[in-house]
């Protein structure tokens, strides 16, 4: 069985224990193309760009600073999805078809609508506290990427941090 994976490169920023810390940057949408007539382009421009962060485990005992590729299985991200952004809908919708069928006033059925969507976010935020869901969606390090050669001229004279002296 073929489980494909999304996948994102990033940088090794701390270790802890068996888990590396992983560093990455947020691309748009599009592919970051920089056209800037593109919408996606002026809504990433107006959020900003802010690195996300995120640890998993380090079974290929990666050090700080290496580059790797950690991905997430498809079918997980779209599980997450249903669970964050549907369930809740449901109920909120849920509570206010209830509401009015019921007879409850407008306001009655905006009450029940809020009730709904939040019992839908604590149903969310129960189910992803238990422990092994969170391992579930944990991403998975999947490789490490080749770091290139450094070609140095023997005769050249460098400083303590690797830069050229004359």
């Amino acid at each position: 069985m073929n489980h494909a994976m999304l996948e994102e490169e990033g940088v090794v920023e701390a270790l802890e224990g068996e888990y590396a810390t992983i560093l990455t940057q947020p691309r748009s949408a599009c592919g970051g193309c920089g056209n800037a007539a593109c919408g996606s382009h002026a809504l990433a421009q107006w959020l900003g760009s802010r690195p996300n962060r995120f640890q998993v485990e380090n079974r290929l005992g990666v050090t700080v600073g290496e580059r790797v590729v950690v991905g997430l299985a498809e079918g997980r991200l779209l599980t997450a999805a249903l669970w964050i952004y549907l369930l809740p809908l449901l109920l909120m919708v849920g509570g206010a078809v209830f509401a009015s069928v019921f007879g409850f006033s407008e306001a009655g059925s905006a009450l029940a609508a809020v009730a709904g969507l939040s019992g839908g976010l604590l149903l969310v935020y129960r189910h992803s506290r238990q422990r092994e869901v969170a391992a579930a969606y944990r991403p998975l390090l999947l490789r490490r990427i080749a770091q290139p050669f450094l070609l140095i001229d023997p005769n050249q004279r460098v400083g303590t941090h690797g830069e050229p002296q004359s």
